[in-house]
């Protein structure tokens, strides 16, 4: 995907995103083919796989924990953002439990 068009998805300026993608490329989550065209390393596919797990624990506890919170998603990323992997890890681990028992 082209930074042209991920500015407009996102309503972000181009420069903006453009430096963005130099962070994303040298911490190996993005690779840029011959005409700009960004995609994701495996090392970046993972990541985003992790990180949307992560999302979509957090997202199920609050919903079910915190039934009155008006933006779950808001809520859930600002938690992801604070919390170091490992500690995201077990609380993946211990929902998987509580989904089984």
């Amino acid at each position: 995907m082209r930074c042209t068009r991920i500015a407009n998805m996102l309503n972000l300026s181009k420069p903006s995103v453009h430096s963005m993608m130099n962070v994303f490329t040298e911490m190996g989550l993005i690779s840029r083919g011959a005409a700009g065209v960004a995609f994701f390393t495996e090392h970046g596919r993972e990541t985003a796989a992790r990180i949307e797990r992560y999302y979509n624990v957090v997202s199920r506890i609050l919903c079910r924990d915190f039934p009155g919170i008006s933006d779950i998603k808001g809520a859930s990323c600002a938690l992801i953002s604070g919390m170091e992997n490992d500690s995201l890890d077990n609380l993946c681990r211990k929902e998987s439990q509580h989904l089984i028992n």
